[in-house]
C-alpha cells in the first residue's frame, strides 16, 4: 500500500493538490511508523487498522476543534478524515 501511496503523492505533487499531499503523506508517515514498530511489513490487516485509526483521530480532532472554537482547523481535519 506504501508504494500506491507514494505514487498518488507524485501525482498530488504534480497537480499542486496540497491538501491531498498533506493528508497523502500523514499516511504514508502513519504506515512507515507502524512498519517500524512491529519490525516487520505491515498485513493488508494491519494496514487497514492503522489508517482507521488515522482517520478515528482527525475525527477526534475536528471535535475538539469545533469545541474550541478552530472552524478553520475542524475543517481542515474533516477534509483528511473523508480522504
Amino acid at each position: 500500500m506504501i508504494k500506491r501511496i507514494e505514487a498518488e503523492i507524485i501525482s498530488a505533487m504534480k497537480a499542486k493538490e496540497v491538501g491531498k499531499l498533506e493528508c497523502l503523506r500523514s499516511m504514508k508517515t502513519a504506515l512507515i511508523n507502524e512498519k517500524s514498530k512491529t519490525g516487520n511489513d505491515l498485513t493488508a490487516e494491519q494496514e487497514i487498522q492503522v489508517l482507521t485509526t488515522a482517520k478515528k483521530q482527525r475525527v477526534e480532532a475536528a471535535v475538539k476543534y469545533r469545541e474550541g472554537g478552530r472552524e478553520d482547523l475542524a475543517l481542515k481535519e474533516d477534509f483528511e478524515s473523508e480522504f
